[in-house]
């Protein structure tokens, strides 16, 4: 349990503490805080009034964001995402179990004013953040921040609902796409390319794999508007993994995942340009495998003086991370991270679960990075070379 005491009552007064017979308490990491700009640790010794919590960072959650849990919980429902599952289920699932293949629009509109309520609540938050970033004082990494606020607090509801839509519909586009259906893709969507055949394979049977995908993916679609920092702070993670609990899906497992999607929103806001796309690859790699997150990432963890990650969650960590950028990038960038997936990937199957091996695979500046752009020159050389070589003998006879 943790309590809150004021430092002033503690000199002044002592500490209190009542005990009844044969009890005890034992206090320890007692330690003193500054209050934050919002006044925290004031309201929560005023919420608390003596008594302990089990997590003082999940009761601030309860009290600050209340009405943002209230207005997500009337959006994020069971029924939602039984009718988003039920959206990404295949038609032969469906017509095998007697089920009424579902409509598209019909199933974005029936939640659309629950949608909207939710995204005016969350725009009102994201408009505070902005102004409490934009009031600290000007350092380079709080400018940044401030930045990212600011960009992530000027997005209307409506906005924030269009883009809701559109990665359920990318996501229904890559599940259709897999079965070989016909949908009413753009056109610039419809681009047959290898690399997306294969991405949108990998999502269909990421989805059909496991119980719990289209729960997670659809949870991410509601919350990631809100951006990266705010879905931290707002612990999105665990709110939502309560949410999907409720529909049968294990809370802790959901909100890890969730926690990872959130950290892995970095891709989206990497530079693919031609001059920065490796090192936007390194970066992914390092984020990944050599990053303060990359236990939680891909449980990175040292033995006998060796940096191993583990095989399961980084795998588990690449497929939803790069699901869920892709479902929140534009359409421009999507085949950008499709090609720097297979390439994390490759480098990821050639590691030997080594960190070190796995970021130097993909660092430009490395020995390893270096044979690696080396070998996938040759590789589009190939061909070329090839038919130069057809066209020698042809001349020949």
């Amino acid at each position: 349990m943790w309590y809150v005491r004021r430092s002033d009552d503690i000199i002044n007064q002592g500490m209190f503490v009542a005990l009844n017979g044969f009890e005890y308490q034992v206090y320890l990491e007692v330690q003193e805080v500054v209050d934050t700009e919002e006044g925290k640790y004031a309201k929560l010794h005023e919420l608390l009034n003596g008594a302990g919590t089990s997590d003082l960072e999940i009761t601030w959650q309860e009290y600050r964001y209340k009405d943002l849990y209230i207005a997500l919980s009337k959006f994020a429902t069971p029924e939602l995402f039984q009718k988003i599952k039920t959206l990404l289920t295949p038609v032969a699932v469906l017509k095998a179990n007697n089920i009424a293949l579902p409509n598209e629009k019909e199933v974005l509109d029936s939640i659309k004013n629950d949608a909207l309520a939710y995204y005016e609540v969350e725009t009102k938050f994201a408009d505070e953040n902005v102004s409490l970033s934009n009031a600290k004082e000007t350092k380079a990494k709080t400018a940044k921040t401030s930045k990212t606020a600011k960009k992530t607090g000027e997005i209307s509801a409506a906005e924030r609902y269009e883009a809701f839509c559109k990665q359920i519909e990318y996501l229904s586009s890559a599940m259709a796409n897999a079965q070989g259906l016909e949908t009413e893709t753009p056109a610039s969507e419809k681009a047959k390319t290898a690399a997306k055949v294969a991405f949108d394979t990998m999502i269909y049977e990421g989805i059909m794999g496991s119980a719990i995908a289209s729960g997670v993916l659809t949870a991410f679609a509601i919350s990631s508007s809100a951006g990266k920092e705010n879905c931290l702070k707002w612990g999105y993670d665990r709110k939502l993994g309560e949410f999907l609990s409720k529909t049968g899906i294990d809370h802790k497992e959901a909100s890890d995942i969730l926690h990872r999607l959130f950290i892995m929103m970095k891709i989206r806001d990497l530079s693919f340009a031609p001059s920065a796309s490796k090192k936007s690859t390194y970066e992914t790699a390092v984020l990944l495998a050599d990053s303060g997150s990359a236990f939680e990432l891909s449980g990175a963890h040292e033995y006998n003086g060796v940096k191993w990650f583990n095989k399961e969650r980084m795998e588990s960590t690449i497929w939803y991370g790069f699901v869920a950028a892709a479902m929140c990038s534009p359409r421009t960038q999507r085949e950008h991270i499709q090609k720097l997936h297979k390439t994390i990937v490759a480098a990821k199957d050639g590691a030997e679960y080594k960190c070190a091996a796995f970021t130097d695979a993909l660092n430009p500046n490395s020995e390893a990075g270096v044979k690696t752009q080396a070998k996938k020159t040759r590789a589009r050389k190939a061909p070329a070379k090839a038919k130069a070589k057809k066209g020698e003998e042809g001349s020949e006879n």
